[in-house]
């Protein structure tokens, strides 16, 4: 099998009053193993039963600019 590395950027602003608010990444349906980092850190995917892949980010993982 072939290993496939497919790099998303994206830079999000967010105003800094929404710093400590919760924040999900929502992907659609992803097929196949896959492994989801955001800032460098890694991030087990929430699955529904739909297939559809959910990001929670957590506050640790947010950098300020």
């Amino acid at each position: 099998m072939k290993h496939r590395v497919v790099y998303l950027r994206k830079q999000i602003t967010v105003n800094s009053k929404y710093l400590t608010s919760n924040f999900t990444i929502q992907l659609g349906k992803i097929h196949g193993k896959t492994d989801y980092y955001f800032n460098q850190e890694k991030i087990d995917p929430q699955v529904a039963d739909d297939g559809s892949v959910s990001l929670h980010i957590p506050q640790a993982d947010m950098k300020v600019w």
